[in-house]
């Protein structure tokens, strides 16, 4: 198993900060072993005790990886595919690629310079974008968790649509895409049933409907409740009983759905709570933005 901490685990911040002195460990013993080690087979042979803590499944090379590969006089090292860097030794003195020149005539400079481009071919590696992924974790849960505690306090699956109704607007709210135009307007029918209009302007550009906690989500009842085809061509873009989300294509199914785990289970599995709230935010902003691109 991976020693690579999990951000669906932990605070973000700790994550952050787990992962750069991974980080800053990893590039100084790479730029040793590239000091120490004059042929790609040595070379091979000293970094992988440094790599394999770090590896998820050397089968599946991910962005998450740093994997090395020694081919006769050739060192690949790097995130395989997109980031995979080939060095050749040069006179005998240094490890550097055939395909640019070296900027520096210090071994140890170079071979620092070349770990640490190394290292950053990695998502958790790179500090920006470690930055980044800690910073959009941090956001998701300030957007969900106020509102799975208002679940809780309002009574869990008894509750009903019209307890979570304010909470539930400011979530669907803060997942809108930013436009000066778009706004959320509430023609819910009843206590039983939330019915959120996404408007630009005059028109209407989606709906998101909401049963009680637990109800039936069925497309017959649904339909007669507000009143609407359950389909995006009708500008459905989710379901939901607060707890369990459905997105399209997947409007009509009664099973196709994520379920977010209340705050007070979250102990029993800490990698789901999280990862559940990281889906639904995602999925919501997609839902509500059909045009954006996935996340990278």
């Amino acid at each position: 198993m991976t020693e690579l901490p999990y951000i669906f685990e932990m605070d973000p911040d700790d994550w952050l900060e787990q992962v750069q002195a991974i980080a800053d460990e990893l590039t100084d013993q790479i730029a040793a072993v590239l000091d120490e080690h004059d042929t790609a087979e040595e070379a091979h042979a000293a970094l992988m005790p440094h790599l394999e803590p770090y590896i998820i499944d050397a089968d599946d090379p991910s962005q998450h990886q740093i994997l090395a590969e020694a081919d006769a006089d050739v060192l690949a090292i790097g995130q395989k595919g997109a980031d995979w860097i080939r060095l050749h030794r040069h006179d005998d003195d240094f490890w550097w690629p055939k395909t640019s020149e070296p900027d520096s005539d210090d071994p140890e400079e170079l071979h620092q310079t070349l770990a640490k481009r190394i290292v950053e071919t990695v998502s958790w590696g790179d500090g920006k974008r470690a930055e980044e992924r800690a910073q959009n974790q941090k956001a998701k849960r300030t957007i969900l968790e106020p509102f799975l505690k208002a679940i809780e306090e309002s009574g869990g699956r008894d509750a009903k649509a019209i307890d979570l109704r304010e909470e539930f607007g400011r979530l669907i709210e803060a997942c809108l895409p930013n436009e000066d135009q778009m706004s959320l307007e509430d023609r819910s029918p009843d206590d039983e049933h939330t019915h959120f209009v996404v408007t630009r302007g005059d028109d209407d550009v989606g709906h998101v409907l909401a049963v009680s906690p637990g109800a039936s989500r069925a497309p017959e009842k649904l339909q007669e409740a507000f009143g609407i085809p359950l389909s995006f061509e009708a500008g459905v873009r989710v379901v939901t009983d607060h707890l369990r989300f459905v997105w399209y294509p997947y409007l009509g199914s009664k099973t196709a759905s994520n379920q977010l785990i209340p705050p007070s289970e979250k102990d029993d599995d800490i990698v789901d709570y999280y990862y559940e709230i990281d889906w639904t935010v995602s999925q919501l902003i997609r839902s509500l933005n059909p045009d954006l691109k996935p996340e990278g």
